[in-house]
């Protein structure tokens, strides 16, 4: 897993990153 190897900080980024593209699909299901 290459992500185990990534440093904390661009851990945290890809973490954000993730919950803000869930949070988008979340909300755009939501308005249909």
């Amino acid at each position: 897993m290459a992500f185990l190897h990534v440093s904390p900080a661009e851990r945290r980024n890809w973490t954000r990153s993730l919950v803000l593209v869930h949070l988008f699909c979340f909300v755009t299901q939501n308005k249909s």
